[in-house]
């Protein structure tokens, strides 16, 4: 009767285990990082979700609306609206696209003036920086709705087109 492994059998165990821990690793190594992908994709979604519900918000509660053009060619959008993150009775709201392509919402006691900007007016405003690297901001005006937007954001990482409808 044999009370022992011969050196055959002990090599063939050994190999066997070894073989199952190469594909056990592999498998984990693969799980790791397709679920580091889906963790970038679903925080790139929750971003551009975030990002939408802020806006529409804003949109649908604004009573005035108003777009012009700075002398970079960059949008300014001007919103009198009901929808207010930290004070509810700064209801101006202005969108703007900083020199070094920043998204920038002020929500302000007074409307947003270029020319007088004053210490008492960032006392009494708060500004906010939604995303950065913006290469494109342009909210566009629906020629045959006058209630219809559509935003547009366009940066490295994002290409975004939100359809406003304003109430």
């Amino acid at each position: 009767m044999k009370k022992a492994f011969s050196l055959f059998e002990l090599i063939i165990s050994i190999s066997i285990f070894f073989i199952i821990s190469i594909f056990l690793y592999d498998f984990f190594n693969n799980t790791k990082i397709s679920n580091n992908k889906f963790e970038k994709n679903i925080n790139k979604f929750y971003k551009t979700e975030d990002l939408k519900h802020i806006f529409y918000k804003d949109f649908f509660q604004a009573s005035s609306i108003s777009i012009e053009n700075n002398s970079k060619n960059k949008q300014i959008i001007r919103l009198i609206t009901k929808n207010s993150y930290h004070n509810p009775f700064y209801n101006n709201i202005t969108y703007l696209l900083s020199n070094d392509n920043r998204l920038i919402r002020v929500e302000s006691k007074k409307r947003v003036e270029k020319d007088n900007l004053s210490k008492e007016f960032f006392n009494t405003s708060y500004i906010d920086i939604l995303r950065n690297n913006i290469e494109d901001f342009k909210l566009i005006k629906s020629s045959l709705n006058s209630k219809k937007y559509l935003l547009y954001i366009k940066s490295k990482k994002l290409d975004l087109k939100i359809p406003l409808l304003v109430f």
